[in-house]
């Protein structure tokens, strides 16, 4: 498989052709026309992590200030020496597993080489320079350098000192506010962009299934969890099923205002009844061809978790393709 082309430029420069990497990809081109180019890079990976991008398949190609466009050929995880934070509060060290093959570069270099090309003189030497400056902006940081992280592999957020271990409890004496005390106020709920009408009667929602994290970029190459789990379906209760005359393993069409999708259908009493539940880690059966991409006015977080959607038996043999 050759690599995948992503052709990046400045805010505001025609994208023309944009991304190419297939239909399941369509919102991408428009994702990434909103994106601070210093960031794009790893934005890009990110929104490619469930398709079949392998490392050095992904080229960054962009006309910069200059006038000349470049490649930068990315790694990937197993690849790059990285921070992590997950939700328990760490700050953990990921070491660099493997080299990069061939010419494939690091984030950081290919981040540093856009910039430049932009006229910013960014200068760092590696991702410890980069942490350095974190520190000196982020106070849940402070008192966690980079030679302890090496040290310790990761510390526990915030630290009191810097001998002395992370607090499991963020908050123990007040919190970051004039008075110590936390603030509770009212929330304002709002309801869904897009609710069920007539010609769109059910919700639909997406999720993922035990066996396959996020989009499967990793764990759908494990044979041993891809057997368990080898093909997209969609989850339905029982009582819709039978209102559309369907058996667990017969396919149903899924339809949008967006796109539609043929997929095997499961019959699972936990999904409420008028609801359709969709693992979206399966891009053969891509549920975000089906998804809402309104975004929510607060967070600028995107409706993938409920739209209006028509569910009917599908008259074909074969699972999608």
């Amino acid at each position: 498989m050759g690599p995948h082309l992503i052709e990046v430029a400045p805010p505001g420069f025609q994208l023309g052709a944009g991304v190419r990497q297939g239909a399941e990809q369509g919102l991408v081109q428009q994702f990434v026309a909103q994106l601070a180019i210093e960031a794009l890079a790893e934005a890009v990976l990110l929104g490619l992590s469930g398709s079949d991008v392998m490392p050095a398949d992904l080229v960054l190609v962009g006309p910069f200030q200059d006038g000349v466009g470049r490649q930068f050929r990315a790694v990937v995880a197993d690849d790059r020496r990285r921070l992590a934070a997950p939700a328990d509060d760490r700050v953990q060290l990921a070491r660099e597993v493997i080299k990069p093959p061939g010419d494939a570069k690091q984030d950081l270099w290919i981040i540093q080489e856009i910039a430049r090309r932009m006229g910013l003189p960014w200068n760092y030497s590696g991702p410890a320079d980069v942490f350095t400056e974190m520190t000196e902006v982020m106070p849940s940081l402070k008192n966690i350098t980079w030679e302890r992280l090496v040290r310790e592999g990761a510390v526990t957020y915030p630290v009191d000192d810097p001998d002395k271990p992370g607090n499991e409890i963020i908050f123990t004496t007040g919190f970051p506010t004039a008075s110590g005390r936390g603030k509770i106020v009212p929330a304002r709920v709002l309801p869904p962009d897009e609710l069920p009408d007539t010609e769109y009667p059910m919700v639909l929602s997406t999720g993922r299934v035990l066996e396959h994290w996020h989009t499967g970029s990793m764990t759908r190459r494990s044979s041993v969890l891809d057997q368990i789990e080898p093909e997209a379906v969609a989850f339905m209760s029982p009582k819709d099923m039978r209102r559309l005359k369907v058996w667990p393993g017969d396919f149903v069409r899924l339809e949008t205002r967006r796109g539609a999708v043929e997929v095997k259908v499961r019959s699972d009493r936990d999904v409420p009844e008028n609801m359709v539940f969709m693992p979206f880690c399966y891009a053969e059966a891509a549920a975000n061809l089906l998804t809402n991409p309104a975004l929510d006015p607060f967070g600028k977080i995107p409706e993938f978790k409920f739209c209006a959607v028509r569910a009917e038996r599908a008259e074909i043999s074969n699972a999608a393709e």
